[in-house]
Parts: structure tokens; sequence; C-alpha cells
């Protein structure tokens, strides 16, 4: 059972019903409880966009991975190393990510872990 009521589009003040209709999230709980804090989730799925807009979907699951890590999140850890996998991430990158040993990844991939690591703690660095 949820803690918080999981709502559908119909719940929200008419101003926000968009988000579920225009986003696709679909019966996703995440999104649901979300819509509990409406104005929150406007602007989460603004920033989810862009993310979405802008890196392939393996990168983008190994900045999501990076980012559940870095903060302990494990709901978040658990949902994307599904969806990595999914995404094409091997178990020795989601085990490189876990451990922080990024021999497993490329280049770019392991400059991704690193930046999404250094924003998630508040430090983000441009080089190392």
């Amino acid at each position: 059972m949820a803690r918080v009521p999981l709502l559908e589009a119909a719940d929200l003040p008419e101003e926000y019903r968009y988000l579920f209709t225009e986003n696709n999230v679909g019966d996703a709980h995440i999104f649901r409880a979300m819509a509990n804090a409406p104005e929150l989730m406007r602007w989460y799925m603004r920033y989810s966009t862009r993310l979405w807009d802008v890196l392939p979907e393996r990168e983008r699951e190994i900045v999501i991975l990076a980012t559940a890590r870095a903060l302990e999140h494990a709901y978040e850890w658990h949902q994307h190393v599904r969806l990595g996998r999914a995404a094409g991430v091997t178990d020795a990158e989601i085990t490189a990510i876990t451990d922080g040993d990024l021999a497993a990844l490329d280049d770019r991939e392991g400059a991704l872990v690193v930046y999404a690591r250094g924003v998630a703690l508040g430090a983000p660095r441009d080089a190392d």
C-alpha cells in the first residue's frame, strides 16, 4: 500500500493535467505519487525531459545510475538497474558505477559518471 495517494490526471487541477497526458507517465507510481505536489512534478518533468532529449538512452541510464549511487537512493537505483540493462548497460558497467572503478566504461561514459556524481554531491568539476 502506498504511503501517499497515487493520483490520476483527473485528480489534478485542470492546469496540471497535461503532465500525465503530454509526458506519457502511464501507471508509474513515482509520477502518480509526485502528482500530490503538481508544481514540483511540473519542474521535474521539465528537467527530466531535457535529460531525455540530450543524452542517448544508454548514457542517460548511466547518468541516472551514477546519481542514484552517489545519493544512495535505493529506489532509483533499483528501478534504473533494470532500465539500464534494457538500454545496454552491462553488469560489469553497473558494478563499475557501484564501486567507482570506471575502467569498464569508455572515456565519455566515465566522464559522465564523474560529472553526475559531482553534480549530485554539489561539487562538479570540469576536468580530472
